[in-house]
């Protein structure tokens, strides 16, 4: 065979190689969570976090309240799905009241939700 015929091969090799490499590492759907906002609690107990968590082909927008462990985590306290805008928070003895909206395809009005920290 002629030399040519090695090289082309080769370089087709190495090409098939670096393809499947990138789509290895290749991400569909990346999600990057936000923190919008990172809050104590009026009696100072805990501090807490509200996360914006974008939607992709197969799952919707979400805002999230979350609560910060002792090792640095977040544990998750209530979702609300359907959620793209925090408009407003404030926070309360025992809880938050947030004001979302879903600024998505249609102009709506936002909605007031409240979140009651330590099990009610």
């Amino acid at each position: 065979m002629k030399w040519w015929y090695w090289l082309a091969s080769g370089l087709l090799l190495i090409g098939i190689i670096a393809l499947s490499f990138q789509m290895a590492r290749f991400s569909l759907f990346p999600t990057k969570e936000e923190e919008l906002i990172q809050f104590e609690d009026d009696i100072g107990e805990g501090v807490y976090g509200i996360f914006f968590i974008p939607g992709n082909a197969t799952t919707q927008d979400v805002i999230q309240v979350r609560q910060q462990v002792e090792n640095g985590a977040w544990k998750r306290i209530k979702s609300f799905p359907g959620y793209n805008s925090l408009e407003g928070y404030q926070a309360l003895d025992n809880g938050v009241q947030l004001i979302l909206n879903d600024t998505g395809y249609v102009k709506n009005e936002p909605d007031t939700l409240f979140v009651f920290f330590g099990g009610e």
